[in-house]
């Protein structure tokens, strides 16, 4: 995915669609490694950290956002942002 600044235009087809990312507060959630322990830091964020932090969660879905390319990064040190959406 591509983040795109308003008012940019992109010709759509089967492959291609635009899916809005709502404003508002995010909790970020560094995960360093292979995207086969992700389910390590979800843990963390929702069952550790999302209790003890008096934050609620927002109804719209949570995002990963993949900051490095899995073909040219040694997969410890690739790089993910679970990003939680709080009210």
């Amino acid at each position: 995915g591509v983040v795109l600044n308003p008012g940019v235009e992109v010709e759509l087809d089967e492959k291609v669609a635009i899916q809005v990312i709502p404003g508002g507060r995010w909790a970020v959630f560094p995960h360093r490694g292979a995207y086969d322990t992700l389910w390590q830091s979800w843990n963390s964020a929702y069952r550790d950290w999302l209790p003890r932090s008096g934050e609620m969660p927002r109804d719209i879905p949570p995002i990963e956002i993949y900051i490095n390319n899995i073909r040219e990064t040694p997969v410890e040190e690739l790089m993910t942002e679970i990003l939680i959406p709080i009210v």
